[in-house]
């Protein structure tokens, strides 16, 4: 049975059609020529944060899969209504709301608990038990719609050039594709790692370069 995160009324429309107030949408960026640009700046609406695609048990891994949502939203999303394409296969969202900066695994089936048993977080089955027909663990693409079928997010792996050209590398299996830090959207590959320890549940912010400290001076 689904778990619902929130009772607080839902915002059921997408963050960049006519429903949805147009300041929670971050204006494009003149470029020259025409051309616009979304500047690098964290996303105003549901994104999927984290996929999981390729998990570690070896054979079919389907019932495995799962795809982290985050609300970068200041109202409830509910989720009733949207859905996740992948390739040519288009399934609907389990019926449950997510709070405002709130975070939900979407998930294959319950084996999702098998791979991370001390997860405490919030998590929904998909109903058919699998998430579309299976993500590719080569290449494949994820796309987030409104109930209006408006596309509010998507992301694109391997070799799949749907979301981003070019696309997010493969990650290694058992790994996962995270967006770091969380919520921030450009709508580039650069907006995902190759998360070797995935973080179901756990938002993970900027990384930070640390540098070696070298100091010069005249020798003796």
């Amino acid at each position: 049975m689904a778990t619902h995160l929130a009772d607080q009324s839902p915002e059921q429309s997408s963050p960049c059609s006519p429903a949805w107030p147009s300041s929670r949408c971050w204006p494009a960026t003149a470029r020259p020529g025409g051309s616009r640009t979304r500047p690098a700046l964290p996303a105003r609406h549901p994104s999927s944060n984290e996929v999981q695609y390729d998990p570690p048990p070896s054979g079919p891994d389907t019932d495995w899969e799962w795809i982290e949502l985050y609300a970068a939203t200041d109202t409830a999303v509910a989720l009733s209504g949207w859905t996740l394409t992948y390739n040519v296969t288009t399934t609907p969202l389990p019926d449950v709301t997510i709070p405002p900066r709130g975070v939900l695994i979407i998930a294959a089936t319950n084996e999702f608990l098998e791979l991370f048993p001390d997860f405490t977080g919030e998590v929904a089955y998909m109903p058919d038990g699998k998430i579309g027909n299976g993500l590719s663990n080569s290449d494949d693409h994820v796309v987030l719609r409104d109930p209006e079928g408006a596309e509010v997010d998507q992301v694109s792996w391997g070799t799949d050039t749907t979301a981003f050209d070019p696309p997010c590398p493969d990650a290694d299996a058992g790994h996962s594709l995270e967006r770091i830090p969380w919520g921030r959207d450009t709508d580039q590959a650069a907006d995902f790692v190759d998360q070797e320890s995935p973080t179901p549940g756990r938002l993970v912010p900027a990384m930070r370069l640390y540098l070696p400290l070298i100091v010069s001076g005249k020798g003796e």
